[in-house]
């Protein structure tokens, strides 16, 4: 297929990751006015983003089998009425519990886009391009939750908090006018759908390594998310919205360098690019503890920009290198596993960094609190590092796993 062919073909799904990352972000700054209207505690409203993540995990994991059976049509209009419905109930929501059950609907739509678009690109794509596209498509996911505070913010201050499921909502409606023209259904033979179990997928090494590289390198870059506008806001004393803007320039760095990584990675393989990114992470991290250290607000978000453009370079490409190694019946349970993955990143990397800086801030006391910060960037370097050893190894396993296979041919 030619890349104007194979663009056409996926530029849907290339959508439906966008909106899925849109979609985790959606209500975050409507959750202000969400407990005023409905008078409800902090806690209690957190549950429109918890609810949210609980659902898409339990999708996710089911996405393999689903692929199987159903194919990328029925799957891809079934996430589309499920993110209209959620939307609708959520622009017209008279109580909390109408609000949270439309949540939950959505998030089986969000739940189901990732992993389709990402089995839609190995099913379009020749291998030699696989680097490209899915670095593409890693970039529209991490473009959505960007994008998401700005434009929910406009339109919470202008609209009201209901305006924006109006977003997911129309973006519904354009996807599946497109689905309708440019995905044909699946006919017997289309899908890869021999039974393939968990374990096998899990006894190869490379696969493996390249996983736990997803969850780290992502762990870093959904940590960073968090960390960065929240010290730009405690000690930099930036506002919300200006913390905000600081963000989206990063965001889309890492999303050139995701598809530049990717392209890089078609052309010339996996050596030495995947350890390289993870060291460059490292240094940017480095370089964001001692910004803080110093207080310098332009050095912070130099470094930011260093660790979201090293781990832009290596995050997609580490997902290729790993399906690479399975066979084609593999594949949708690899990407299974890959999604699961991302999604795991972005509990565990806030979770862990928000915890480290709030310890050494419990040790040296809140007017130390650069410390803490400086503390977690730290860690983050160190993870990064292990990371692109761990980065070495896989690359010699997948040059073996090659070697190994030209030999037997």
């Amino acid at each position: 297929m030619s890349a104007r062919n194979a663009a056409g073909r996926l530029i849907g799904f290339f959508a439906g990751g966008f909106i899925a990352g849109f979609n985790e972000n959606l209500v975050n700054m409507a959750l202000v006015a969400i407990m005023s209207e409905f008078s409800v505690d902090a806690m209690t409203a957190q549950w429109l983003v918890t609810g949210f993540m609980v659902v898409t995990v339990f999708v996710v994991a089911a996405m393999a089998a689903l692929y199987r059976r159903l194919g990328p049509r029925t799957l891809l209009f079934v996430a589309l009425a499920c993110n209209a419905l959620g939307s609708m109930g959520g622009l017209v929501a008279p109580t909390f519990a109408v609000l949270f059950a439309s949540r939950l609907v959505q998030a089986v739509g969000t739940g189901i886009f990732i992993p389709l678009m990402m089995n839609a690109i190995l099913e379009t794509v020749a291998s030699e391009k696989l680097g490209t596209y899915l670095a593409v498509g890693n970039g529209m996911i991490a473009l959505g939750p960007a994008v998401a505070p700005v434009a929910t913010g406009s339109l919470v201050g202008a609209f009201g908090w209901h305006s924006v499921f109006v977003v997911p909502l129309v973006a519904s409606a354009l996807i599946g006018l497109w689905g309708l023209v440019a995905v044909r259904p699946s006919r017997r033979g289309d899908v890869q759908g021999n039974s393939v179990s968990l374990r096998g997928v899990l006894l190869n090494r490379g696969f493996v390594a390249a996983a736990l590289l997803v969850v780290l390198t992502m762990s870093i870059y959904f940590s960073l998310n968090v960390m960065g506008p929240l010290y730009l806001e405690e000690c930099a004393h930036l506002g919300p919205a200006l913390s905000g803007l600081c963000l989206g320039p990063l965001v889309v760095a890492y999303a050139v360098a995701s598809l530049a990584g990717g392209r890089r990675l078609d052309r010339r393989g996996p050596a030495p690019l995947l350890s390289r990114g993870l060291a460059v992470a490292a240094a940017g991290s480095v370089l964001m503890a001692v910004a803080a250290w110093m207080a310098s607000e332009i050095t912070l978000l130099a470094g930011m920009l260093v660790v979201f453009v090293g781990c832009g370079t290596v995050c997609a490409n580490f997902q290729t290198t790993g399906l690479r190694c399975l066979a084609l019946n593999q594949h949708s349970l690899g990407v299974t596993i890959m999604t699961m993955a991302v999604q795991i990143a972005a509990s565990i990397g806030p979770f862990v960094s928000v915890g480290t800086m709030s310890g050494i801030q419990g040790v040296v006391g809140e007017a130390q609190s650069a410390l803490g910060y400086g503390g977690a960037w730290l860690l983050a370097a160190l993870v990064c590092v292990l990371g692109s050893l761990l980065a070495c190894w896989a690359c010699r396993q997948l040059w073996k796993w090659r070697r190994n296979n030209a030999d037997a041919g």
